[in-house]
């Protein structure tokens, strides 16, 4: 018995599509702006998204259905993403492309990431990526977490509450 592939546009679409659904596979957001909604056969919610906290609270979800994310899926990318952020702030890409857009050329100069500090907010796959990309670089990293336990990409991790502390002495954050 083979599988019927619905992709809709609209919450009409979803709406229709739900009523004899097992299965649905969307962005958190795209499933938050379509509830509530009546899912009778629902058993698997799969959200492209690391994060469910815009689905909360989770009393939508049919009882039995299981809801599953893509935790961990985007670190590769988001620590890539990070570090070319990085890089661009530190060699004044975003001024240069302003001035470049005005028409006017100015002469800025960068820097190496090496020994520059970043604080990066959130240790878990996606920000653990960008510590580890950053202390490659030869960055000072200091990580910010609810629980300061170790990181192995951070010279320094601090808690919640303590991020005032590090801001004055973070280039980047």
């Amino acid at each position: 018995q083979g599988h019927q592939v619905t992709i809709g546009r609209t919450p009409a679409d979803f709406a229709t599509a739900m009523r004899t659904a097992e299965a649905v596979i969307s962005d958190a957001g795209a499933l938050r702006s379509c509830m509530p909604f009546a899912a009778p056969h629902l058993k698997l919610v799969f959200v492209t998204n690391a994060g469910l906290d815009a689905l909360a609270p989770y009393d939508w979800l049919p009882p039995g259905a299981a809801l599953m994310n893509n935790r961990g899926t985007h670190a590769g990318k988001a620590g890539e993403f990070g570090i070319m952020s990085l890089l661009m702030l530190a060699n004044r890409v975003p001024r240069m492309v302003t001035q470049q857009r005005q028409g006017v050329w100015t002469e800025m100069w960068g820097s190496v990431l090496g020994g520059r500090t970043v604080t990066v907010i959130g240790l878990g796959s996606l920000g653990g990526a960008v510590a580890q990309h950053a202390r490659q670089f030869g960055m000072v990293v200091t990580g910010m977490r609810a629980n300061p336990a170790p990181h192995p990409a951070c010279t320094r991790v601090i808690g919640m509450d303590a991020l005032d502390e590090v801001l004055p002495s973070t280039e980047f954050l």
